[in-house]
């Protein structure tokens, strides 16, 4: 039997930063991963797919061994995903995905054309402007401008942050959506469930306030059980009474509608190059102990959980490992 253990990063890493790294061919990967045709490693399109067969043929030349009858381990997750369309237009005015707007990573469709209900920071803090303004909101789209939170209390940014919350995810929100303006850098995120409204983060130099009337046809699909995967390799060492796992996750945030698309050189194209460039150098300098090499799907989503319960029972069913 084989322990699972956990070393180091770098006492582990350390031969390996000591001599030259391939650094053209960490460039090409990263290069490859980042491409238009891998449409940000996410859900639309299956880019997630075609990034683990990607790595999995850069095992295969590498000289990794599998665990199983190929490298790939399926495991399924839910998505929300914008295959389609994705437009925004604020007073008349188009908006461009992914520069000037997010849409929230769990929102369902909308198409139409909306009035808006501005709601201030000094609105949400005053209980009768706020009731009147919720309750005058049905069929509308709520817009918080942007505001110093430095301004506010404790209990007052509480109090902004649980209204957010209400207009975002709560199914009596009387709202048709919700505009959040902010001067932040815009991030987005996966999501695993489907909200009951949809929502979007706009940047405020990209608009003229106030906001008056919106246009919105955006698409969603959300999977209940998407089947996505890992890809695992290991190569045998000197000794094999203990296994050294190096991982990395390969998923990005994919596509949002059909213009925008998150390459992820950085997040985590780079750790694959990394990934990669381990194994090539283990192959021709063999490690001291078993080694695997484990490229990461679902990790933009929080697939932890699946993925330790999915390791484990390859590892638990492999004749050359097994936890405990």
């Amino acid at each position: 039997m084989i322990k699972f253990a956990t070393t180091a990063l770098l006492a582990l890493l350390l031969p390996f930063l000591t001599i030259a790294q391939d650094i053209n061919y960490a460039k090409e990967v990263v290069k490859t991963l980042a491409s238009v045709k891998f449409y940000g490693r996410g859900y639309v399109s299956e880019g997630d797919k075609i990034a683990a067969n990607y790595i999995s043929s850069e095992f295969k030349k590498i000289g990794l061994k599998s665990f199983k009858k190929n490298y790939i381990q399926k495991f399924s997750n839910s998505v929300n995903t914008f295959p389609g369309t994705m437009k925004l237009s604020l007073n008349g005015e188009k908006k461009i995905p992914g520069a000037d707007y997010l849409i929230e990573a769990g929102s369902p469709s909308i198409k139409g054309k909306f009035k808006t209900v501005i709601l201030t920071a000094n609105d949400i803090n005053d209980s009768n402007i706020l009731g009147d303004k919720l309750r005058s909101s049905a069929g509308k789209f709520i817009v918080i401008p942007t505001y110093n939170i430095d301004d506010y209390t404790k209990d007052q940014r509480k109090m902004i942050s649980d209204l957010i919350g209400f207009v975002k995810f709560h199914p009596n929100n009387p709202a048709s959506g919700l505009i959040i303006l902010t001067k932040n850098k815009l991030t987005w995120g996966g999501s695993t469930v489907l909200n009951s409204k949809p929502s979007f983060t706009v940047m405020a130099d990209s608009t003229q306030e106030p906001i008056e009337k919106i246009t919105v046809n955006a698409e969603n699909k959300f999977y209940d059980e998407y089947q996505t995967q890992n890809v695992v390799g290991y190569m045998e060492g000197e000794n094999s009474d203990s296994l050294i796992v190096l991982v990395a996750h390969y998923d990005h945030l994919g596509m949002m509608g059909s213009d925008a698309i998150f390459p992820g050189a950085n997040d985590n194209a780079s750790g694959i190059a990394m990934l990669l460039n381990l194994a090539k150098y283990y192959k021709t300098n063999k490690p001291k102990y078993t080694t695997a090499f484990i490229a990461f799907g679902g990790e933009e989503l929080g697939g932890y959980l699946e993925q330790s319960t999915s390791l484990k029972i390859l590892f638990s069913n492999s004749k050359k490992s097994s936890f405990s």
